[in-house]
């Protein structure tokens, strides 16, 4: 749902995107911004992962803002139970 929405609006976007320590959700650029996210069910740190697993070290050098989203969801509330993020540089 979140992919859909995201590419409605015609921004670039790498889904599952691959690094040597394992895989963002997706990665959206916006013009001088770079957004990765990463989705978490119940009692999950996404933020956690994204940093342990490196996801934005290949951004380092673009002359770009890094913003970490992360987004848990509630399964049984069926919506999300709480959103994060952090701008990194």
């Amino acid at each position: 749902m979140f992919y859909a929405a995201i590419a409605s609006l015609g921004l670039a976007i790498i889904p599952e995107e691959s690094s040597n320590r394992g895989r963002a959700d997706f990665t959206v650029f916006v013009n001088e911004a770079i957004y990765i996210f990463e989705f978490k069910i119940m009692d999950e740190d996404p933020l956690r992962q994204i940093k342990a697993q490196g996801y934005f070290e290949k951004y380092l050098a673009e002359d770009r803002k890094l913003v970490l989203v992360g987004i848990v969801f509630d399964v049984q509330q069926r919506n999300i139970a709480h959103m994060q993020w952090e701008m990194l540089g």
